[in-house]
């Protein structure tokens, strides 16, 4: 029964990955003149990618 288990969720793992090779999303070209610095963003689908940050908070380490 066991290896009825592993090979069931092989075969789920399988699914997921063909869903994201058959619909690739677009990667986003990176220019570090652009940004000061890019964070990881996700949304409610678990879905990633990288945002600009183009201003930070004023925030000091003294404060």
């Amino acid at each position: 029964m066991e290896i009825k288990k592993l090979f069931d969720r092989a075969d789920i793992l399988l699914e997921r990955v063909e869903k994201l090779l058959a619909n690739p999303q677009p990667s986003a070209t990176l220019r570090p003149e652009e940004a000061i610095a890019y964070r990881w963003r996700r949304n409610t689908h678990g879905e990633g990618r990288l945002q600009a940050v183009h201003q930070t908070h004023p925030l000091k380490l003294s404060d």
